[in-house]
């Protein structure tokens, strides 16, 4: 993983996450700025402080096949969803010293290549995947008990300032 800052020529920082990964994604955790998620081939999702030049700060081991979608929904602190080519979508929370698994869901679309949380409802989710007939699936994780357990008492926050609904209002043109 390297992370380039296009103010200055040349300067990178760069983390190694693994011997024998490929990263298939890259994710900002806009909860905390310093912080990014990689996945990686081998079914791993990585946590890199961009203030540390050693070792990630938490690795962990999601799913048994590549990790080909990496969704930290816009309001929802700690709340991680991640997709793979072994067919299963899987909610956690990241949150936690331990990360803890909540959820998983056969979506039945083949193997999953990426999910993206909605920018005004930050627990529906749209996955794709390389099933002919049926690629595209949406689904709102909070369906699944023990998601609205962990997840719904939690706060939800706004970090990035999005407008309600996300759209601004006349006067702010």
């Amino acid at each position: 993983v390297r992370v380039f800052d296009c103010r200055t020529v040349g300067q990178h920082k760069k983390w190694t996450v693994g011997s024998v990964c490929e990263v298939e994604r890259v994710a900002w955790d806009h909860f905390n700025p310093h912080r990014l998620l990689a996945s990686t081939d081998k079914g791993q999702v990585v946590c890199v402080d961009l203030r540390n030049d050693s070792k990630p700060v938490w690795t962990l081991s999601a799913h048994s096949d590549a990790v080909t979608g990496l969704a930290l929904p816009s309001q929802c602190p700690g709340c991680l969803v991640t997709t793979s080519q072994d067919q299963i979508l899987k909610v956690w929370d990241i949150a936690v010293e331990s990360r803890v698994f909540e959820a998983e869901r056969e979506v039945k679309l083949g193997a999953l290549h990426q999910v993206t949380p909605c920018p005004d409802a930050p627990f529906v989710m749209v996955m794709g995947g390389d099933k002919r007939d049926d690629n595209l699936k949406v689904w709102d994780v909070r369906e699944s008990a023990p998601v609205r357990a962990r997840f719904g008492q939690r706060k939800l926050l706004n970090p990035l300032n999005t407008a309600e609904f996300g759209f601004g209002t006349a006067d702010e043109a």
